[in-house]
């Protein structure tokens, strides 16, 4: 298997965060990973059924304990408690991304360039690359950075937490130029689209590209410009422009409005495109992840075997587009046509001289 290149990242927020007490990144790893899964279960990225799977493929794939072990990385338990602190609060817009790039802070790499590492969290340059199938591998060597305020293009590489913006290597504070947020992100900032500088996140009437350019709370508007969420009752476009925990549900007749989002048991209706995936599917008004029962017409978990409706409970099985079934997913080494391995395996060829796909552990070195 080749190396991972797997970076500490958070994949969703507004957890309901504490402090883990961890005085090591292996104390840590467990209430991180339960944050983020109840983050996105909170944020309707995840049905509530999958978090023992979460939990478990984010523990897999965050080996923060043997690369602290390994000495190439450097824990600091203090910014860890603060990262559960911000997960607690943060809504579903710029507070995750802000707790997603504060979180990064809780591991320092200590990998230079050309170190041995395992995963992309262990190199300083933030990239692990290995060549072949050969592991460990090797934290990439950076060009030489550039100072504050030596003129740049784009792709220049300028002294860390500096960026290249009009020519110029920029620290991130209010008012400096930037082509994307990403760039404003450490100080908790935003790239105004309007003036292309950073900005904190916008409220009410600020110029918005997406809803991460929007404060929590707040949505980005198809005139590209930030608004308050909607309260329930309220018409509405989009399930981003409604309140935490509601959906924008369209009846079979009339507008669409923001409403409560039903869970297991509770009613729903099959409205017109809920039926042909995942996000169309919360138009019948259940909690992401849900179906609604077209006989009983309530809200419940998709099946994990006979037929698809009209898909299968992911963490547990696939639907096989030619027998329109829910097949249970493939164990390691079993053959796969695509996305029907179970989680924590990828479907690729079996090894470099024998192309036959299998599923196979996605795992870092160290593993």
């Amino acid at each position: 298997m080749r190396c991972s290149a797997l970076a500490l990242v958070i994949v969703a927020v507004g957890a309901h965060g504490c402090s883990s007490g961890a005085s090591d990144a292996a104390g840590f790893a467990l209430p991180y990973a339960d944050a983020v899964c109840e983050a996105q279960i909170r944020c309707q990225a995840l049905a509530g059924y999958v978090k023992p799977t979460c939990t478990r493929l984010f523990l897999e794939s965050h080996t923060l304990a043997v690369a602290e072990a390994n000495g190439r990385i450097r824990f600091d338990p203090e910014t860890a408690d603060a990262c559960l602190t911000m997960l607690a609060r943060a809504g579903c817009s710029f507070g995750f991304v802000y707790a997603h790039a504060y979180c990064a802070r809780a591991v320092a790499p200590l990998q230079g360039g050309g170190a041995a590492c395992d995963s992309d969290f262990e190199c300083q340059t933030g990239v692990c690359s290995a060549s072949g199938d050969v592991c460990p591998g090797a934290c990439a060597t950076p060009a030489p950075a550039l100072q504050l305020g030596d003129p740049c293009v784009e792709g220049d590489t300028c002294q860390p937490g500096h960026y290249c913006a009009a020519g110029r290597c920029h620290s991130p504070d209010v008012g400096t130029p930037c082509t994307r947020s990403a760039q404003c992100l450490p100080a908790g900032l935003v790239c105004d689209p309007d003036t292309n500088a950073c900005q904190p996140a916008g409220l009410d009437g600020s110029a918005c590209s997406s809803i991460t350019d929007c404060a929590d709370g707040h949505f980005c508007g198809s005139d590209a410009r930030c608004h308050p969420l909607l309260a329930n009752g309220a018409n509405c476009a989009t399930h981003e422009q409604c309140q935490v925990g509601s959906l924008c549900r369209r009846p079979v007749h009339g507008a669409a409005t923001c409403q409560r989002a039903a869970e297991i048991g509770e009613g729903c209706i099959e409205a017109p495109g809920a039926g042909f995936g995942l996000t169309d599917q919360r138009n019948s008004g259940c909690r992401w992840g849900l179906i609604c029962s077209p006989l009983s017409h309530t809200c419940r978990e998709p099946p994990s075997s006979g037929p698809c409706l009209p898909f299968c409970r992911a963490d547990l099985s696939y639907c096989d587009s030619s027998t329109g079934t829910c097949e249970p997913r493939k164990a390691e080494g079993e053959p796969c046509s695509g996305s029907d391995c179970q989680g924590g395996l990828v479907c690729e060829p079996r090894s470099a001289t024998d192309p036959s796909l299998a599923c196979l552990r996605y795992t870092t070195c160290s593993q």
